[in-house]
């Protein structure tokens, strides 16, 4: 009989070990980003002590962190677009990630709009136009938070409803609904926590593999 951990392992040694460095590039991105803007709000805020000067903590929230803001939501969108193409053209799921994905692009108009547009401040390419006026930041921001909140929440909520998310009482109910899912490929982690369950959800996994 063959046992379904090393049946696991084959997938991970094979088809995931090809695209390892994909998989890893976001999170890798995304935990870089979040160092450096650390370590940036720590480097302000000593400043700050040492200097008694307000200003490095204002330009802080001014510059990296509203460039932080607007760097996360174009991640976001992009993997959100990653995710929907992945989706047949005639699966239910693609039009829920359509939605996700629209939704995350008013999250990046919302934090252009808040964060850059909206703010006087040395990143805002408008300041330099004739036509700025400071009369103009409430009204860009508040268009930005509308976009970024109002819209994208609806947007979300539209594509990925509560009805969307089945719910199974136990865990190898919630195993099992899972497996059924799965296609053939796919890599699932099961996380069942009782010696019982773990008992039956491995047996449904021999029964399937053997």
């Amino acid at each position: 009989m063959n046992d379904p951990l090393a049946h696991a392992r084959g997938y991970l040694a094979g088809d995931l070990r090809q695209g390892y460095l994909e998989a890893l590039g976001a999170p890798l991105v995304i935990s870089i980003s979040a160092a450096c803007f650390l370590a940036t709000g720590v480097l302000a805020f000593l400043a700050w002590r040492f200097t008694g000067n307000l200003a490095w903590v204002t330009e802080f929230f001014r510059v990296p962190a509203a460039l932080m803001m607007v760097w996360l939501a174009i991640l976001q969108c992009a993997l959100s677009l990653s995710v929907s193409r992945s989706f047949a053209p005639d699966d239910l799921l693609r039009r829920g990630w359509t939605l996700i994905t629209l939704s995350a692009g008013c999250q990046v108009v919302g934090s252009m709009l808040s964060q850059v547009l909206g703010v006087d401040s040395r990143l805002n390419p408008l300041v330099h136009e004739p036509a700025w006026s400071e009369s103009l930041i409430p009204e860009l921001r508040s268009l930005g938070i509308t976009i970024g909140g109002t819209l994208r929440f609806a947007l979300l909520s539209a594509g990925l409803p509560e009805s969307a998310l089945p719910l199974r009482m136990t865990e190898v109910d919630a195993a099992r609904c899972a497996l059924e899912w799965a296609r053939p490929g796919d890599v699932l982690a099961l996380l069942v926590h009782s010696a019982a369950a773990r008992a039956e959800v491995l047996a449904l996994l021999e029964a399937r593999v053997g």
